[in-house]
């Protein structure tokens, strides 16, 4: 029934284990020496020098960094995280000197810094220290002892300090210098790359608790729009310190730009070796987008994002396929290098910014987005770039050249025959869509493309789309282009190196000569039936009282401490004046006598039982009045009528309150809030308030006083503020 199944023999069984375990071994040593090539490769790459690696790498794949791009890349990133690590941790509190120890550096019974010595503005932003924009750096200034602000007035008791809390309030809190080491980081949820980081020690440095708390901080949940308008953080920005619209690094600490060279070294690659697009890298670009980029130009590209209604000039329309600054000519879309320049570089006097900080990859993924929001980048191939070639030495004949064809060319009509931007056409200049643009005031020393001969030989020959600035490349010929350049350059060389920033002067106005002849006819009159507001105590010692021998100088006597202000006050009311005219002694006495004369009809015509009842005593201490450079017919003007006179919309020539001056001498808070409230309108301003102490009066008396800073409210200092045009 079982069939037997026969077993192989012993010798069968072991010729088939020999050739398993041959087979295995094999195996084994062909996987063995596979490995060991492997790891030889390995070896002799790494033994390799970096030309042959970079050679080989470049066999099989493309853009390979050379091993110098690569360490500038590593050098230029580590840079980028210090300039951000040293934004995000401004300097401590400990390394900020309190007001008492720059007392003791500058006495005042000593001589105040040289700073205070000088007259212009422009001479005092060379000599302040500069922020990562180029703009005055007033902290800095204060701790490098270039200005010493005082931080009370004399009549002012010592200031003390709001409260002891070591742990609210790291290092000492000085009865001059409450001062808070305490950043406040701020994300918005629509934008969480713009943090901002608000530092309590910069601002304490200035001001005290209570000029922001509760007064414009008592709101939480400010914007920029609200910023824009003067809420908030726009109370002093953009008036008295950097511009939000123009700064936005100091504030949004990632936004912090590369340095110039590492931007020029990035626009250089980017011309040499654009990085093509391809589906990855425009999805890549729309994350980035949407990111940095929207909250301006919006999430479709037309220019319309969250913030551009405060913005001057509006954001780029991207739609619309118009870019200014191009290398190719006026009718050709822009190169990809040209977007990424500007993207790199920013434009500066404008609310672009640098996003020099981003990756280079990065950047060029924005780049290739934004081809998509028009599409003349599907229907055209951007033109050959012009040829730029390098700029000839100037010569006073090139020179010439440049005048010529400025004039031919008519390009003052815009830009003004000094290059000021002040035109007799610019004001009637709109962009392609519509909205006003000023022409650029070449003057100032910061194109928007760049500050080379070549960044402005590129502009004259492509022209700026969407702008009225046209294209001159087939006008002028290179020489003549050239000649242009440089005759325009010429205008900025004064002041080339001269940083934008806000002088923060407040300008009043007056009433023209006729309206103030109508004003004191209508005073006259009323005279008869309505008495004169009273004028305050402070006033009465000075009415109708001969000034003292000592008062003809130029600068009435006043303290040591005061005596630097006092000579520097005459010509500080004017910034750009090197100083004030006097008024002609001579020429003040013909205006007064006719005045006199003038008021005397005046008061016959209209019998003014005022001027009947005249007593010999009081007419004999009116002749002995000195004369002063201002009307006499003032004088018989009431309090009101004067200050309606002085303080009316209409009022020529403006006086103006030159913020920039004060600032280098007294601290914000010293003013603000006790004197004047920290909001544009909300300080009735009048010429009675301060003749009684109030407003300018707490320094500027109405008449000398030895305990006050600045001279007094005289007539004849009357040109100080109201300055004559």
């Amino acid at each position: 029934m079982f069939h037997r199944i026969p077993l192989p023999e012993a010798s069968t069984l072991r010729q088939r284990g020999r050739r398993t375990w041959r087979a295995t071994l094999q195996a084994l040593s062909g996987g063995s020496i596979f490995l060991i090539l492997i790891f030889l490769a390995v070896f002799s790459y790494l033994a390799l020098a970096a030309e042959q690696k970079h050679k080989i790498l470049s066999t099989f794949f493309d853009g390979v960094p050379t091993a110098e791009e690569r360490a500038a890349r590593k050098a230029a990133e580590k840079e980028k995280k210090a300039q951000r690590e040293a934004a995000k941790h401004p300097a401590p509190v400990a390394d900020m000197p309190d007001a008492n120890a720059i007392a003791a550096a500058n006495p005042e019974n000593k001589p105040r810094p040289e700073i205070e010595k000088l007259k212009t503005w422009e001479e005092v932003l060379n000599a302040l220290p500069k922020d990562i924009v180029g703009g005055p750096d007033w902290v800095k200034a204060v701790k490098d002892g270039v200005i010493a602000p005082r931080h009370k007035l004399p009549s002012d008791s010592q200031p003390v300090a709001p409260f002891t809390l070591d742990t609210l309030v790291p290092g000492s809190v000085t009865d001059t210098q409450p001062a808070f080491d305490l950043n406040i980081e701020m994300v918005p949820e629509k934008a969480p790359f713009y943090k901002v980081v608000f530092p309590h020690s910069s601002h304490t440095l200035w001001l005290n608790c209570s000029s922001c708390h509760p007064g414009m901080m008592a709101q939480r949940g400010s914007g920029m729009q609200q910023i824009f308008a003067g809420e908030y953080c726009g109370r002093c920005h953009g008036k008295v310190s950097f511009s939000p619209l123009t700064s936005c690094a100091r504030c949004h600490v990632n936004l912090t730009p590369a340095t110039p060279q590492a931007m020029d070294d990035d626009s250089a690659k980017a011309l040499k070796n654009p990085v093509p697009a391809s589906p990855e890298r425009i999805e890549k670009g729309k994350t980035v987008y949407l990111q940095v980029c929207a909250i301006c130009h919006g999430e479709k590209g037309d220019g319309n994002g969250p913030l551009a209604e405060g913005l001057d000039p509006r954001p780029r329309d991207f739609t619309a396929g118009k870019f200014k600054f191009r290398s190719t000519n006026s009718s050709s879309i822009p190169l990809d290098s040209d977007m990424f320049r500007t993207i790199t570089r920013g434009i500066p006097g404008t609310s672009m910014p640098s996003f020099s900080f981003l990756s280079y990859e990065a950047r060029f993924a924005i780049t290739h987005f934004l081809k998509t929001f028009s599409d003349k980048f599907t229907k055209q191939k951007p033109a050959e770039p012009i040829k730029i070639s390098e700029p000839p030495p100037v010569t006073p004949e090139l020179l010439a050249i440049g005048k010529q064809f400025f004039k031919e060319a008519e390009c003052f009509k815009c830009h003004g025959e000094q290059g000021r931007g002040d035109g007799p056409s610019a004001k009637e200049q709109k962009d392609d869509w519509g909205r006003p643009v000023r022409p650029f005031d070449m003057t100032s020393g910061r194109p928007k493309s760049g500050t080379t001969l070549k960044d402005y030989f590129r502009d004259v020959m492509t022209g700026l789309q969407g702008s009225p600035m046209p294209d001159f490349g087939d006008v002028f010929e290179p020489e003549q282009a050239w000649g242009v350049v440089q005759y325009v350059y010429s205008f900025g060389n004064a002041n080339r190196e001269l940083p934008p920033a806000v002088k923060g002067d407040i300008v009043f106005t007056r009433k023209t000569p006729e309206q103030i002849a109508a004003l004191i006819k209508k005073d006259t009159a009323a005279g008869a039936t309505a008495p004169a507001p009273a004028v305050p105590k402070s006033a009465e010692p000075n009415a109708n009282k001969p000034a003292p021998p000592a008062e003809k100088a130029e600068i009435p006597a006043t303290p040591k401490t005061a005596e630097p202000d006092s000579k520097k006050d005459a010509a500080s009311a004017k910034p750009e004046a090197d100083s004030v005219p006097k008024p002609a002694e001579p020429e003040a006495n013909n205006q007064a006598a006719a005045a006199e004369k003038a008021d005397a009809e005046s008061k016959a015509k209209t019998g003014d039982a005022a001027a009947k009842k005249e007593t010999p005593a009081a007419a004999k201490a009116d002749a002995s009045a000195p004369k002063s450079a201002a009307p006499a017919a003032h004088k018989e003007l009431s309090v009101a009528a004067i200050d309606e006179a002085m303080m009316s919309e209409e009022n020529q020539p403006p006086a103006t309150f030159p913020h920039w001056f004060h600032r280098m001498r007294v601290r914000c808070a010293v003013c603000h809030s006790k004197i004047f409230d920290m909001k544009a309108g909300t300080n009735p301003v009048t010429m009675e308030a301060i003749r009684g102490g109030q407003f300018c009066g707490k320094c500027h008396p109405s008449y000398p006083d030895p305990k006050t800073l600045a001279w007094p409210v005289k007539f004849e200092f009357c040109p100080r503020c109201h300055v004559p045009q």
